[in-house]
Formats: C-alpha cells, structure tokens, sequence
C-alpha cells in the first residue's frame, strides 16, 4: 500500500512539473503579465513538500528542476506589487487537479485545461488589464488637459482685460480718479473687480497645480513635474502679487500701471503653458527612445527564439542527455534575457505594460519548456510547442511595440502640424484686426498714411500664404486628405485676393471677408487637430462605421494600426467647420444685402455655391472611404439593412 501510494504520488508530483499541459501554465500566464509575482514557485514548493516522501528521488529532482527555473524568473521579473493582490485565473482548479492526479495516477484527470481554454483565460486576463491601463492613461490625461486649458483661458480673461484697460486708459488719460464721470468710476471699479477675481483664480491654479503635480507623481512623474514646474514659475514670476498690482492700480485710474502689470503677468502665464509643453515634449522623445530601445530587444529574442527552435528539433530524443542539457542551458539564458526585456517594458510605463505583459507571457512559455526538457523523461514535443507559442508572442509584443512607436510619432507630428496652424491663424487674425482699423466703405479712399498700411499688410498677407504654401510641403500627408486639401486649396484663392485688394489700397468689406474666411478656415483646421480636447462630435456614429457593425474606423482599437496624421475623426470634424463656415457667411451676405453692388453680391453668392458644391462632392468621397470593405462585411448586411 505504501508503495502504490508513492508511485501515485510521484505520478501526481510530475503532473504538477508539467508546465505546458496542466493547469500550471494558465495560473502563471495572469501572474506572469504582472511582473513580479512569484505566487507559482511558492505553491508549488508548499504542495511538494506536504506530499512528497524520502524515496520519492524522481519527485525531488522534478521540484528542484522547477525552483531553479521559477527562482531565474522572478529574480528579473519587474516589480508591480499591486498585481499581487488580483486573482490567479485557474489557481483552484490546478490545486484541485493535483489531488485528483495524486489519488487515482491518471495522468489526463490532470490535464483538464484545453489549449482553447488557456487562450480563453489569457485573452480575459488581457481584457482586465488593458482596462485598467486605460483608466489610468484617461486620468492622466485629464490632469494634462484640464490644467492646460485652464492656463489658456485664464490667458484670454486676462488679454480682454488688457484690452479693456487699454480703451480706458485713453479716455480718462490725465485724469485723477475723482475728476471721473460716475460712469467712468463704475467701469473703473468692474476692470478692479474682474482682475482681483482673476488674481483668485491665478491663486487657485497655482495651488491645483501643485496638487496635481503630487498625485500624479507615482502614475506619470514626467507630467508631474512639468506641473510642479510651472507652478514654480508661476511663483517666482509673481502671477498672483502682478494681478493683484493690476487690481490696486485699475482702481486708483492708474491704468498704464495697471497695463503693466498685466503684461508681466500674460508673460507668466505664456511661460507656464511652455513649461508645460516642454515637459510633455521631452517625455514623449524618453517614451521613444525607451520604444525603439524595447523593439530592439524584441527583434533579438525572437531571432535567438527561431534559432533555438532549429537547435531543439535536431535533440535525438528523450534519452539524448547531452543535448537535452545543452538546449536547457540554452533556453535559461533566453528566458532570462527575455524578462529582463519585460522589466524594461514594464518600465516605460503605462504605454509599455500591453508590450510586457506579452513579453512576460513569453517567458512563462519558455519555463514551461524549460520544464519539459528537464522533466524525466523529457518531453520534446511539449518542449517544441511551448517555444513556438513563446515565438508568436514574441512575434506579437514586436507587432504592438512598433504600432506604439509609429503612433506616438504621428501624435508628435500631429502636434507639430497642430502649432504650425495656430502659429499662422495668430499672424491672420493680427491682420485682420489691422484691416479692420483702416477699412473704407465703397467710394472712399485712403489716405497716404492708411495706403502705407494697407500695403504693408499686404506683404504680410502674401507672406502668410508662402508659408501656408510650406506647411502643406512639409506635411505631406496633407495632400491624401480631402477635406484638408481642400481647404488648402480655398486658403491659397482667399489669400491671394486678399493680398491683391490690400496692395491696391482697398480695405473694404470685401477684403476683409476673404480675411474672415482665412481666420475661420484656420481655425477649423487647428481644431479639428487637436485630440486632447473633449469634443460633443455629431458625427461619432460615424467614426465608428456608420452604426451598426461595431467596428470603429476612426478610433483606435486593441489591434487596430496607429492613427495617420490627419485622422478620419479631423477630417470629420473639418467637414463640419467648413459647413458652419458656408452658413457663417451666407448670413453675413445676407446682413449686408442692398449695401453692396449687385455685381458683388452675386460673385459673392456664386463663390458660396462653389464651396457649397466642393463640400458636398469632398463629403461623399470621405463617406465612400469610411465604410467597411463589402468584401470583409457580408454576414452583417442584414442587420445593417435592418439598423436603417
């Protein structure tokens, strides 16, 4: 009876060494997308211990085969001690299989997980947590934009005020306080009041800077100190102290004071908002750099991983000692190169975690061949499948590091493409207001000191479309878009009637609605670039697949390739600046209707029916490219028809 028992338990023992069949494999693949952990050996070795007896020598062999392997892992796996504490998928089940083997010594009771099974459980274990990189990723990037946009518009209060104490100041110049109209005390008190609410506001941001800065310092310590940084520089430029001065100075009718203040104070803001933009620009060249870093040592282990495959196919057998032992050695060093790579993923943060959980599974599927070549008697076909499957997910990892580099390349070109729009839409609307300043109505002319103006903004006009002209250049994805061809298109004729009017010295009205309609043209292109901002978008049903497949087209999946430059949801949301544009001036055709010349007033209607048209044809061909390939999607037809 002793004896059966032994022979059982040592039977029960070696199912549980078998890490590529039983459910030993699916336990560690959750645990091995957590670096770290190191729940698996533990088990084993407490399991072992409870069963094993002095003559069971082939059982010894096996746990201490498995402690050196399990000990090499998790020496370099990387540390994420918050996995610890999630569930092991499939950890009950692997202790209850290692009853069952032990009692009855069948070793298929102790192989009940199916390769369907495993792929199951480490898709689900995928899905946890990717969404919980996400979570992560959406509030850092919260924290990013809500400070930013707060920063902006504190930026654009604080310019209306200038403006306004500007105007003031040249109507009551020369004036003390008391020699003041009651209406011009009241505006007075309302330019003191709005800046000391602004100075509370600077107050506050300063301080939620900070706060954001320490809560995000665990999460994304490059974001965290780039706005502790700009609350540094808030400080030691006296944001608060100038605002307040403002305040003291607008009260007292003091206002070139006042307006000094002010200035001092945009140029603190100006520079938080480049600090901050500093920071995020040299965290995204680090991630990068840490990327192309990991794509290397990607590329190496899969090109070792290929060679070992040929090396283990030419192993004799189970009985050839030598070679089983070289290809163990072999497949150590491997396994240790590769979680030293995931440890160096995992490092990079929340946009290399989906690369070192793939990496790290990797590595469990080489312990587990590890495993069988070390087990008696080997067992080289296992040994043979654990390393393929270790190959593909090598192969996959490199696959989802390169998407991740390319989209942080575009988001970066994106970005520069982004500022090159508000760098030109900044220099129009100076020359629009400048236009606006000299404007004559029909019939008038200017004079010599106006017609210098006028044909200085003219130069600046012209050159303004040079350097539209050269954006498109350099960006030459720019050309693939529709919509954003397009508008290029309507910029280049806006700009050169423009300049011509300018040249000619006419300021007029229609001048300056060709300005107008570079200003909103550019401004639609800046916004449509830019990601960061929540948008109330009408036209994300569309994004998606128009309704009703389930498959995003503009959006970026799991497994979908990086966003191009220009992506469809800016394409979209162009289309809907552009239509906004045509009502925007159709209204003001309207408004003026019976003040212009017939003449002009019907070029002006024909102009809005071209755009009108060109819209319309560049929407249809958009809409044409965003639906799904028929041949890809003929099983949902029916619904589809159904949805309409």
């Amino acid at each position: 009876s002793g004896s059966e028992g032994g022979r059982s338990n040592s039977e029960g023992s070696r199912d549980r060494d078998d890490p590529s069949e039983t459910s030993t494999e699916a336990p560690t693949e959750a645990p091995s997308d957590r670096p770290g952990s190191t729940d698996r050996p533990a088990s084993g070795e407490e399991s072992d211990s409870s069963e094993a007896t002095d003559g069971e020598r082939s059982n010894s062999e096996g746990n201490s085969d498995r402690d050196d392997s399990s000990e090499s892992s998790s020496e370099t796996r990387p540390d994420r001690p918050e996995s610890t504490n999630r569930p092991d998928p499939g950890s009950d089940t692997s202790d209850t299989n290692d009853t069952n083997g032990a009692a009855s010594g069948d070793d298929s009771e102790s192989r009940p997980e199916t390769e369907a099974e495993r792929d199951a459980s480490e898709a689900q274990e995928d899905v946890r947590e990717e969404l919980a990189d996400l979570a992560e990723l959406l509030d850092r990037g919260e924290d990013a934009w809500v400070v930013s946009r707060k920063i902006q518009e504190m930026a654009e209060d604080l310019a209306e005020l200038r403006e306004r104490t500007s105007d003031l100041a040249d109507e009551t110049v020369g004036r003390e306080r008391s020699e003041l109209t009651d209406e011009e005390r009241r505006e007075l008190d309302d330019l003191a009041r709005e800046q000391a609410e602004l100075a509370d506001d600077a107050d506050e941001l300063i301080e939620e800077l900070e706060a954001r800065g320490e809560s995000m310092d665990r999460a994304d310590p490059a974001q965290a100190a780039g706005l502790r940084e700009a609350a540094r520089e808030a400080r030691e430029r006296g944001l608060e102290e100038q605002m307040r001065e403002a305040e003291d100075r607008a009260r007292e009718n003091q206002l070139q004071q006042a307006g000094e203040a002010q200035q001092q104070a945009a140029e603190a803001l100006e520079r938080m908002q480049e600090t901050i933009e500093e920071s995020r620009k040299a965290q995204v060249a680090e991630l990068q750099r840490r990327i192309a870093s990991l794509l290397d040592g990607i590329r190496g282990l899969i090109e070792s991983s290929e060679n070992e495959i040929i090396a283990l196919a030419r192993v004799e057998g189970p009985d050839d000692a030598s070679g089983l032992a070289e290809r163990s050695r072999a497949l150590i060093t491997l396994n240790g190169n590769t979680l030293a790579v995931a440890a160096e993923a995992a490092s990079a943060g929340p946009d290399g975690d989906r690369i070192a959980r793939l990496v790290q599974r990797a590595g469990t599927s080489q312990g587990a061949a590890i495993g069988d070549l070390r087990t008696q008697p080997a067992r080289l076909d296992d040994a043979r499948d654990n390393q393929e499957r270790a190959l593909s997910t090598l192969r996959e990892a490199l696959e989802l590091a390169e998407d991740e580099l390319a989209e942080e390349q575009a988001e970066e070109r994106r970005n520069a493409l982004l500022a090159a729009y508000s760098e030109v839409l900044e220099v129009q609307v100076g020359i629009l207001t400048e236009t606006e300043r000299i404007r004559i109505e029909a019939g008038e002319r200017l004079g010599r000191r106006a017609l210098m103006t006028s044909r200085r903004l003219a130069t600046d006009e012209e050159k303004l479309g040079r350097r539209i002209a050269s954006i498109r250049a350099e960006f030459v994805e720019i050309t693939d878009s529709l919509v954003f061809s397009m508008t290029h298109r309507n910029l280049e004729a806006w700009i050169e009637s423009a300049t011509a009017g300018l040249r000619d010295g006419r300021p007029d009205a229609a001048t300056i609605e060709l300005e107008t309609l570079v200003v909103e043209a550019l401004g639609g292109l800046a916004a449509a670039l830019d990601q960061e901002a929540p948008d109330d978008d009408p036209f994300a049903d569309a994004e998606n697949g128009g309704g009703g497949d389930g498959e995003g087209q503009g959006g970026q999946q799991a497994d979908s390739p990086p966003d191009p430059l220009i992506p469809p949801i800016a394409e979209l949301k162009m289309l809907r600046a552009t239509q906004q544009q045509i009502l925007d001036a159709t209204r003001r055709l309207d408004a003026t209707r019976g003040s212009e010349s017939s003449d002009r007033t019907e070029s002006r209607i024909a102009d809005l029916a071209r755009m009108q048209a060109d819209l319309h044809a560049v929407a249809t061909a958009l809409l044409q490219q965003l639906q799904p390939d028929p041949a890809g999607v003929d099983a949902p037809e029916g619904p589809k028809e159904e949805s309409r």
